[in-house]
C-alpha cells in the first residue's frame, strides 16, 4: 500500500515524532461485572514509520512524503460482527509535547487471501478455501478488452448440507 503524507503549517511548533502506522485494530465487549458490558480496543498488529524525529516546523513548512507499507502475508481480514469487529487503518500522528496530538487515519479494508496459479495460455484459477467448503474460479484467459465475453468455470464444493439454510 501506497501512502502519501504531507504536512503543512501557518505558525511555528515543535513536536517530539511524526510517524505513519499501518494497524490492525480490533474492538470487542467484554463483561464489566455488574451485567454492564465495557467495549475495548486492542491493536492486534502494527508497523510504524517514523518520518521525523524532534522536529522545530517552522510557519510556511510544506513536506511530503511517499511510503510503502504491506500488509503481513496471513493477515486477518477486516471483520463486523456482534461481538466484535477488526479493521486495518492507515494513520499519520504528529506528537505534540505538552499538547493535544494530531491524528488522521483512513480505513482499509483488507480481504481473505486466496491462492491464485496461472495455467497455460495466461489463465488463471482462484481458490477460496472457507469453512464450510471452497470456491474454485477457473479464467481461460488473464487478460480482456472492452467488449468480450469472460469464459471460465466456477466450481463450488460444501462440506455441509446446504438444504438446512434454504427456506421454502
Amino acid at each position: 500500500m501506497s501512502i502519501e503524507v504531507s504536512l503543512t503549517s501557518q505558525s511555528d511548533f515543535h513536536a517530539r515524532t511524526f510517524k505513519i502506522y499501518l494497524e490492525c485494530i480490533e474492538t470487542y465487549w467484554q463483561s464489566g461485572g455488574k451485567g454492564g458490558n465495557v467495549q475495548r480496543t486492542a491493536a492486534i498488529a502494527q508497523e510504524v514509520e517514523t518520518l521525523m524525529e524532534g522536529p522545530m516546523v517552522s510557519a510556511g513548512y510544506n513536506g511530503q512524503w511517499q511510503h510503502t507499507m504491506n500488509v503481513p502475508e496471513g493477515a486477518i481480514p477486516t471483520t463486523r460482527g456482534k461481538t466484535a469487529d477488526i479493521r486495518w487503518q492507515a494513520r499519520a500522528s504528529l506528537d505534540v509535547p505538552m499538547g493535544r496530538d494530531i491524528e488522521l487515519f483512513k480505513t482499509v479494508d483488507v480481504f481473505p487471501q486466496a491462492s491464485i496459479s496461472s495455467s497455460g495460455l495466461g489463465g488463471s484459477t482462484l481458490t477460496e478455501v472457507f469453512w464450510e467448503g471452497s470456491l474454485l474460479l477457473s479464467l481461460s484467459s488473464g487478460v480482456m478488452l472492452a467488449g468480450e465475453y469472460l469464459e471460465g468455470t466456477l466450481q463450488v464444493n460444501m462440506t455441509r448440507n446446504l438444504r438446512n439454510y434454504l427456506k421454502t
